[in-house]
């Protein structure tokens, strides 16, 4: 396993910009000053360090802690390839989950809302502790958004989501 004394011989860390920069030149792909990794399709940046694969935002636990995080890490931004230390934090499954952006098939343009085509209404319900929350079916799109909203907040705190950055966003990196 990566420690972070080997890390540092090969990578460096910028935490104020989240960028990991090669410290030799290891061939014509990682050379010496170079950035290290790329960003990959699912927005994350992937670096390979003694040919192994590792994500980014992990590198940058390693670098600043000693260790990788024992389990997830949460981008708080929503921005994938943001691996500025301000910018993570260690979450739970459950609170990774609940910071999930909007998935890519949603077709009322609000996380968390859905037409009852049997009601004929606009319903909104959310997970939480893999329970479903049901908030409430509204005849209007924006009293369901407005009230999946607050009760997500409510519900979910600081980890609350309200699926308002793009699945895959098209300017990766860029502050929103």
């Amino acid at each position: 396993m990566l420690t972070q004394k080997r890390m540092k011989e090969l990578l460096t860390y910028d935490k104020s910009t989240g960028i990991i920069t090669r410290t030799k030149t290891i061939s014509g792909n990682a050379v010496k000053g170079m950035v290290a990794g790329s960003v990959k399709k699912n927005g994350y940046v992937h670096i390979q360090v003694d040919g192994k694969l590792y994500l980014g935002h992990r590198l940058a636990w390693l670098h600043e802690f000693g260790q990788f995080p024992a389990g997830f890490l949460d981008h708080i931004n929503g921005v994938r390839s943001d691996n500025r230390i301000d910018n993570l934090r260690p979450v739970t499954p459950s609170q990774n989950c609940h910071n999930e952006r909007m998935r890519t098939n949603n077709t009322s343009g609000v996380k968390g809302v859905t037409w009852d085509k049997r009601r004929k209404s606009w319903m909104a319900k959310f997970w939480h502790e893999r329970k479903c929350i049901n908030v409430g079916n509204f005849k209007n799109l924006d009293d369901a958004r407005e009230a999946v909203m607050k009760k997500r907040k409510e519900i979910h705190g600081e980890f609350a989501n309200d699926g308002l950055l793009k699945a895959f966003p098209e300017h990766k990196g860029a502050a929103l």
